[in-house]
């Protein structure tokens, strides 16, 4: 589960299995927690798959994390899974302004 107040801040909380709650390896917290990589950004948007996440800043920055085994992460070929969000860089100086997932796929608007 996660919480985005009006200032930007993301903060998760529930069960993560694959790295899905964004915080290192925690795999359960029953109250919200920021996810620390993500503290000095401005988050307006999140999405979630099945065991996957997206974060969207207000700059057009996309950050993914959790489980990537059919390439639904976007970070690179080789990564299955990552504890903490990963900035994409494949949409450096292309801006995007939506994203959504589903259970095994990411999508985004540029």
């Amino acid at each position: 589960m996660f919480l985005l107040n009006g200032k930007g801040i993301l903060y998760s909380y529930g069960y993560g299995e694959y790295g899905a709650l964004g915080q290192g390896g925690i795999t359960f917290l029953q109250t919200p927690k920021i996810i620390p990589s993500l503290k000095d950004r401005f988050v307006i948007q999140v999405s979630c798959g099945e065991f996957h996440s997206l974060a969207l800043t207000n700059i057009g920055d996309v950050y993914a994390w959790g489980r990537g085994f059919e390439g639904q992460l976007g970070i690179a070929k080789n990564f299955e899974t990552s504890s903490t969000p990963k900035y994409l860089k494949y949409f450096y100086n292309n801006p995007v302004t939506y994203i959504a997932c589903g259970a095994y796929h990411s999508l985004a608007i540029t």
